[in-house]
């Protein structure tokens, strides 16, 4: 990802670079120390594939998507949605950008 471009959200990065491929390929990097339990850290991954499934996969066509967390779960009640809310923001902000 040294020649790609980044956006930062206030739960999490995305470095994100175009490539050949059809189809966009999603990774991730969820820490430890912001999210402990493997249950949190699998629900976000879990999300984050099927926002990238369903919301955005024919919006961006060839793209590599990295996703490191930045924050955790805190105290919200619905954390998850908004990480969510978030990552699909962003995803419209890098398909608006490729065009």
């Amino acid at each position: 990802m040294r020649r790609g471009r980044r956006l930062a959200g206030r739960k999490m990065t995305i470095h994100w670079q175009p490539t050949e491929l059809d189809a966009p390929r999603l990774g991730m990097n969820i820490a430890k120390r912001f999210l402990p339990r493997a249950v949190d850290r699998n629900r976000v991954k879990r999300l984050l594939r099927e926002e990238l499934r369903i919301g955005a996969a024919s919006r961006l066509g060839g793209v590599d998507v990295v996703v490191s967390l930045r924050a955790g779960r805190g105290d919200a009640p619905d954390w998850d949605l908004a990480i969510g809310q978030e990552f699909c923001q962003m995803l419209g902000r890098i398909a608006t950008s490729r065009r």
